[in-house]
């Protein structure tokens, strides 16, 4: 019975550092820089809470645009690469949320549909705003709501 339990709990003995700092790989302040590195690019930041505006951009558009890494899945296509969220006005990407896209338009083969029934002039504002934040290193957009809210009425009034 002893031999079963050695094998089934931690031995302190057994135990090897893999710790950088522990295994002389680097220091603390290293190691600390690195992470905050990580922490800061990854848009996500120390906090207890969750982004609320991460939860929303999680649950409405995640299933489709998850990708990271290198070479996004062009069926998925991550955001970031997206020349909506580099324009100097939030039009295009309001619209594209709105309204969606066709097969027949932007990647070949690719389709998204419109949220414009499912999504609150806030909740587009929020993902919107969102995005841009992480996504890209460019200054917020101004706003956002109210345009939001221009858009949808506009398209509303069209023929």
């Amino acid at each position: 019975m002893q031999s079963v339990r050695d094998r089934s709990h931690w031995n302190s003995a057994n135990i090897k550092p893999v710790d950088p700092v522990t295994l002389g790989l680097s220091t603390q302040i290293e190691l600390d820089a690195a992470v905050q590195k990580a922490v800061a690019t990854s848009g996500l930041g120390f906090t207890n809470e969750p982004d609320p505006d991460a939860r929303l951009y999680a649950s409405a558009c995640g299933s489709c645009h998850y990708n990271s890494g290198p070479q996004p899945l062009a069926a998925r296509p991550e955001l970031a690469l997206n020349s909506a969220l580099t324009l100097p006005e939030p039009t295009n990407f309001i619209q594209v949320v709105l309204k969606g896209v066709g097969l027949g338009e932007g990647m070949p083969n690719v389709m998204m549909p419109g949220f414009e029934k499912a999504l609150s002039d806030d909740d587009v504002a929020r993902l919107a705003v969102y995005l841009r934040r992480t996504r890209t290193d460019l200054p917020p957009w101004t706003d956002v709501e109210s345009k939001v809210a221009a858009i949808r009425a506009q398209a509303s009034a069209a023929p």
